[in-house]
């Protein structure tokens, strides 16, 4: 995944398939400090009807 951002305490990324702001995205919880443009593996938890949530692996 590519993080995009950090919202309410939570980063939000996309895969390398799906369009910033058009596509859905992935809810990503982790205890480390991301940055922007950093990419890092995901381990996929839960979905939802539209974006995914997963933790750092």
């Amino acid at each position: 995944m590519i993080i995009d951002k950090k919202e309410a305490g939570k980063y939000l990324g996309r895969t390398e398939f799906d369009s910033v702001e058009v596509d859905n995205e992935v809810i990503i919880n982790s205890d480390k400090k991301l940055l922007p443009g950093q990419f890092v593996n995901v381990k996929i938890t839960n979905a939802f009807d539209y974006d995914l949530e997963g933790i750092v692996v």
